[in-house]
Parts: structure tokens; C-alpha cells; sequence
């Protein structure tokens, strides 16, 4: 075994972090016997080291690391802490399994590890997301459309109009958001609140503008109002859907343009002017009382029929890009920085790194004049 490296994982298990031994396990989508058996160690004593219970050898430690595919260095707590009890919001997490749930909670750590390093390089701008606390328990889905409008004024969007870009407007206020694909297509979109710098992930596989804009809001929802796990998923989801549709479609705004029945051509014009899809343009009217509950249905039934539920006509083109991640990055790769600098600074394996960056990258080319 090569002893220089033998010395460096004497080094790193004198700040061994359990924690990230569990983040890269749960990131390959390993349980601890299947790491157990790939390493010749017993999941007992996995379970100790991710407990923080006992610290491996420097041999075992270059043996998960390997078996891992991440650098040893990663597991030192030197380099970016960890907070993998964070929690997390999912959209359709009743329909996730929960090793994809693991494993995109454990790639969200990634993310922040990177986004850390980062900024010991490049100012990124402060966390300034609103909190309105909301108390999962409540029914008052009045009081989100209250808080709803409240974030829109703390962004500067105005009381009534469309906003220009979701995804552009929660960057400026700290929020990273980044783009990924996975494979199960269970996950929509996800965000963990951490407190330095909240992440929000949308999922490249549902590539459809005006949904991914709904999904950003949604988790912008989960970031302003909720701040535990709830064991009512469902609820905690309807008041982020609430909050959404009121953060993308103020009731000032949009009310005098809903059509009180489905006139398809009106509904199609909207959908192009306010950024949303038809479906979440009919449930707005039906919420708001500008359409009843029958028609509403019937609306819904005809989409149904047509097969609009899962292929809206009008489509808007792709979605709207992060950009935040992406200007970092290129800011240091103009300094000279290579993909093999930034992941040796942020101790991550350089194949995660290159897919994080390619991730960054805007679906759309900006102008500039």
C-alpha cells in the first residue's frame, strides 16, 4: 500500500466525521452490509464509524474510501462540516423510494461541500430568504396566499404581474439552485434549508418550463414556511403548492384574467403570459372561486381526455437556467482554476465535481448587448 497515502489517512482519521462516511455510502447507494462486503469489515462496525462510535484504521479508511470511489481527505471534518439530518423536502416523496431519497439527499451534501469551498474563493451572495414560519398543523391555506404575497414583495416583484424569472430570483436572494438528473423519475424536486446557504435541486427530467418554474416555487415554499419534517407529508406539501400557485399568480394580479369555464384559447394565452401551465391556471380559478368546483372538473376531465395532463399544448420551451453556481465557477476557471483543483479544494471525487458543474450550465445561452 502506498505509504504516502497510508500516512494521509493517519491524518484524516484524527478528524474522521462519521457523518460523511454515511453521506458517501447513502451517495452510491450502498446499505451498510453491501459496504460491509465490498470492504471485509462487519456492518457493525460501519454502523460505529457513521455513529462516530469507534474510527477506523487508516488500512479500513483507504478501503472505504477506494470501495467509495471518494478521496480520503473527504472524511476528515477539515474541510466543509456536514449536516445530513438537515432537513429536506421532496416533492412526491410518498411515491420515492428510500434509497433514491437517501441518495439525493446525499448528492444535496455534495452540492453544499462544493458550494463551500467555493466561497472560500468567490463572494456568493448572502442568505436573505424570508421566513414566515407557518405551523404544519394549520388549514388556513388564506394566511399562504398572505405569506405568498409577502415573499414577493421582500424579492421587489411587485403586488400584481408575472415574474420575469423564478429561478433567477431565488439565486439573488442566497438560494443555490441547481439542476440534476436521476434516475428514478419519482423525484421532482427537492430543497434542504440549511441555514449558511439553502440548496434547491430540480430534476432535469421533467424538462418542461412552466413546471420546473412551479417546482422552484413550491420548494421556495418549503424554505420560507417550514423548517422540520412533518410527518403529514401531504399537508406540508399543499401549503407549499398553495404557496406556489399565490407566489406565481397573486390573486390582484390574475384574478380579472381567469376564465370562469375552460376557453382553451384564453387559457393558452395565459399560460404563455404568466409562465404556468393550464392545469395550474384551472386550479387557480377553481380556488379562487372564478370557476366553480363542476366546471373545474369537467375542465380537468377533458384535459384527461385529450392527454394534456402529461403534454400541455403550447409548450414554453426548456426551462428557466441557474446561474449562480455556474458564474462561480467560471469566474475561477478563468483564474486558472482546473475541474482537478476544484475538487481536490472541496475533497470530493472529480467525476461528481465535472457532473455538478456540467449540471450549472444554462439550458439556454444568454444573450448580452
Amino acid at each position: 500500500m502506498n505509504s504516502s497515502r497510508l500516512e494521509q489517512a493517519r491524518e484524516v482519521r484524527r478528524l474522521f466525521d462519521g457523518a460523511k462516511l454515511r453521506v458517501a455510502r447513502e451517495f452510491r447507494r450502498l446499505s451498510q452490509k453491501a459496504l460491509a462486503d465490498l470492504t471485509d469489515v462487519s456492518p457493525a462496525a460501519v454502523g460505529q464509524f457513521e455513529k462516530g462510535e469507534a474510527v477506523p484504521s487508516a488500512k479500513t479508511l483507504l478501503s472505504l474510501a477506494d470501495t467509495l470511489r471518494f478521496p480520503a481527505s473527504y472524511f476528515g471534518n477539515g474541510m466543509a462540516d456536514c449536516q445530513p439530518d438537515t432537513p429536506a423536502f421532496f416533492r412526491s416523496l410518498r411515491s420515492t423510494s428510500v434509497r433514491d431519497r437517501k441518495h439525493a439527499r446525499a448528492y444535496v451534501e455534495l452540492v453544499r461541500g462544493f458550494v463551500l469551498s467555493l466561497e472560500r474563493e468567490v463572494e456568493l451572495p448572502a442568505n436573505s430568504v424570508p421566513r414566515y414560519p407557518f405551523d404544519p398543523e394549520s388549514g388556513d391555506l388564506e394566511m399562504v396566499d398572505r405569506i405568498a404575497a409577502a415573499t414577493r414583495e421582500e424579492f421587489g416583484l411587485g403586488e400584481y404581474g408575472p415574474i420575469p424569472n423564478v429561478v433567477a430570483s431565488i439565486e439573488q436572494r442566497g438560494v443555490v439552485v441547481t439542476r440534476t438528473h436521476f434516475d428514478s423519475e419519482k423525484v421532482d424536486a427537492f430543497s434542504v434549508a440549511y441555514e449558511d446557504r439553502p440548496i434547491l435541486v430540480l430534476c432535469s427530467d421533467k424538462n418542461l418550463f412552466d413546471r420546473s418554474r412551479f417546482d422552484a416555487a413550491h420548494e421556495l415554499g418549503h424554505l420560507v414556511m417550514h423548517s422540520t419534517d412533518h410527518p403529514d407529508i401531504k399537508k406540508i406539501e399543499q401549503q407549499a403548492h398553495r404557496f406556489a400557485a399565490g407566489f406565481l399568480m397573486p390573486e390582484e394580479g390574475i384574478r380579472e384574467e381567469l376564465p370562469t369555464r375552460a376557453d382553451w384559447a384564453q387559457l393558452v394565452a395565459l399560460k404563455r403570459r404568466w409562465g404556468v401551465s393550464i392545469g395550474a391556471l384551472l386550479r387557480r380559478a377553481e380556488t379562487l372561486g372564478v370557476m366553480t368546483s363542476e366546471l373545474y372538473v369537467q375542465a380537468l376531465r377533458t384535459m384527461s381526455a385529450r392527454g394534456w395532463r402529461t403534454d400541455e399544448p403550447a409548450p414554453l420551451g426548456p426551462p428557466e437556467s441557474p446561474r449562480l453556481l455556474h458564474e462561480a465557477v467560471k469566474i475561477l476557471e478563468e483564474e486558472g482554476f482546473t475541474i482537478e483543483d476544484l475538487a481536490d479544494r472541496a475533497s470530493l471525487p472529480r467525476d461528481e465535481i465535472a457532473d455538478i458543474i456540467q449540471a450549472a450550465k444554462p439550458t439556454r445561452r444568454r444573450v448580452r448587448i
